[in-house]
């Protein structure tokens, strides 16, 4: 009498067809799961960009070259909700170094809005430069020589008022 049941060569066999069908799977997969992040990551530095857009218009243009002239640093965690000034002296407290994922500057754009015509200018011409922070493992900073940046907005704000 014959028993039921599947040899070792057929199980090593079946089992050696799924791994490659699985490995197969997860190398097509892989590439969507990385863009997908990539997706998700720019969407966050276009919300951060857009607040700090609409923040500006708020200002006037005398206001906005003061910010300008200072070089105007702020952070934002990775969900990109909250914007905290890098001179804020609470800033350890609203958003612990850690959990500090993006750094963006405000500068000047020199070329088409130098400091010496403010006075006169119809606008201000800045720039929005988001960048990652990169971190290890234990939380300490990645210096690295790669290049960080994420985004570079260029933007003005026209004079209103005359």
């Amino acid at each position: 009498m014959k028993k039921r049941g599947f040899s070792l060569i057929e199980v090593i066999l079946s089992i050696g067809i799924l791994s490659v069908a699985l490995l197969i799977v997860f190398a097509i997969l892989t590439p969507f799961l990385t863009r997908t992040g990539e997706v998700v990551e720019a969407t966050t530095v276009n919300r951060v960009a857009d607040r700090i857009l609409t923040e500006v218009e708020q200002l006037n243009v005398n206001q906005l070259a003061s910010i300008l002239n200072q070089k105007t640093s702020l952070y934002a965690p990775r969900n990109g909700d909250l914007l905290v000034l890098a001179s804020d002296p609470q800033i350890d407290s609203l958003l612990p170094e850690n959990d500090r994922f993006y750094a963006i500057s405000l500068s000047r754009n020199e070329d088409l809005s130098p400091i010496n015509k403010d006075a006169t200018a119809g606008y201000i011409a800045y720039q929005i430069k988001v960048e990652r922070i990169v971190r290890a493992p234990d939380g300490t900073l990645i210096d690295s020589p790669w290049d960080h940046t994420l985004a570079i907005f260029n933007a003005a704000t026209i004079r209103k008022e005359r």
